[in-house]
């Protein structure tokens, strides 16, 4: 097992699950093999828990996950194939509205541990997550890429991408226009598929979206674009 956090909860979880440890500075950075110790490969590893803070936004979690699985892409054998079972730990709010936008960014329709994904808040007696744990499947890096490729806002957005690269207005209008209608009333999801900082990026694509669509692409939204690629994490 590995905890993913920082603070003395993130410490005490670890010892009582007698798992390793890595803070989310570490982890957001380049996998190298001997971050987390005696195990650099970590072909053993079958549980994480992501201690996510509770100021953190559910696109920077989402983030955050994507890092946990670069680090198992470069540090296992099986790379795309290892398998793990994640747990994301976070004090939910009366709402729900974290879990419910970390499950959308996933592609699931909601938590589910037959997928190899389970959402722990920290309030709950650890005994429950225990048990839960019992029913916690594993998944790997190929299934949560085919899940969340299979997204429509996901695959509008790579078509945007592709399409700004190309750097032909009439394809980046027409990519622009789709990527605005699959959001429609739903814009704010837009920082689920930025890089940090998710929210202020995600700002940036819908300026920039709102005055594509109704002015068409000018040489400054053009050169706009270009800049603002590498903040998507698709």
């Amino acid at each position: 097992m590995l905890v993913a956090g920082d603070g003395p909860f993130a410490r005490t979880l670890a010892q009582v699950l007698s798992a390793g440890l890595i803070s989310l500075v570490q982890l957001a950075g380049a996998p190298k093999p001997n971050e987390i110790g005696a195990n650099p490969l970590l072909d053993d590893l079958e549980t994480v828990f992501l201690v996510m803070p509770e100021t953190m936004s559910a696109p920077e979690a989402l983030w955050h996950h994507h890092a946990l699985w670069k680090w198992v892409q470069t540090l296992t054998r099986a790379r795309n194939y290892h398998e793990l079972g994640v747990v994301f730990v976070h004090g939910e709010d009366q709402t729900g509205m974290f879990e419910i936008a970390l499950a959308n960014g996933l592609g699931l329709e909601r938590f589910n541990p037959a997928q190899g994904f389970m959402f722990w808040d920290p309030a709950e007696p650890l005994r429950l997550l225990l048990n839960r744990l019992r029913v916690l499947t594993r998944t790997d890096a190929e299934t949560v890429n085919d899940r969340q490729s299979s997204q429509p806002k996901r695959r509008v957005l790579v078509q945007l991408k592709e399409a700004i690269s190309t750097g032909e207005q009439g394809p980046i209008v027409s990519a622009a226009q789709q990527v605005n209608q699959e959001f429609k009333d739903d814009l704010h999801r837009l920082d689920n598929y930025c890089q940090p900082p998710c929210h202020p990026n995600g700002n940036a694509w819908r300026s920039w979206l709102k005055a594509v669509v109704m002015e068409g692409v000018t040489l400054t939204l053009q050169m706009k674009a270009q800049q603002l690629l590498p903040t998507l994490n698709i």
